[in-house]
């Protein structure tokens, strides 16, 4: 059996759901469309990398598409944060995706330097930036899933739908669920299992 990650998301617009439902994919951003605005920022010193570097590495960051999910249902300020103060929902699912690749985020005290890593080729040197994030950000345990080649989405299994304390279009989601795959489990946020 394949690893469960949840997705928290708002549901300001139900065809973004109804999508992820009838195609079995989640939508992967650009790093600069996270909440963080240290995301993919890092040091360098001019001595080791000329500008032409820095400007190829700024293409390929922003030509990498990321899925951000997490291990953890039921962590109260990702419902906050990230499901519209549990008005939205958390989506259980299982990455079935053969053209991605996933790593677990790295939690740090400081930027990363990118002077002594230049060991790695330039899209190494650009993953390790975008697997980076601030400690503060640790509570979100994230994984992140790294599509390629110019795609957007990231083909996933549905495997369950927990919905926040305040959800308020539950009988909506419940029919889309019906109509698309039943097999999906509906939870309620602080339900178990």
């Amino acid at each position: 059996m394949s690893k469960i990650y949840y997705k928290y998301t708002k549901l300001d617009k139900m065809n973004y759901f109804e999508d992820m439902l009838k195609h079995n994919r989640l939508y992967a951003a650009r790093f600069d469309q996270f909440n963080d605005y240290d995301e993919g920022h890092y040091f360098y010193s001019p001595q080791k990398y000329s500008q032409l570097d820095i400007e190829f590495i700024k293409n390929l960051k922003f030509e990498q598409r990321i899925l951000c999910l997490t291990e953890n249902a039921n962590n109260t300020l990702m419902w906050g944060h990230y499901s519209d103060g549990d008005r939205g929902i958390a989506m259980g699912v299982e990455v079935i995706d053969r053209d991605c690749e996933m790593k677990p985020v790295e939690y740090v005290q400081q930027l990363i330097s990118i002077n002594d890593l230049k060991h790695l080729s330039r899209e190494e040197l650009v993953s390790k930036i975008l697997i980076q994030k601030g400690e503060e950000w640790s509570y979100e345990n994230e994984m992140r899933v790294f599509k390629f080649h110019g795609c957007y989405y990231v083909d996933v299994l549905v495997k369950k739908i927990i919905l926040g304390q305040r959800v308020r279009n539950e009988d909506e989601i419940k029919e889309m669920i019906q109509k698309y795959n039943p097999s999906i489990k509906i939870l309620k946020h602080n339900e178990t299992n």
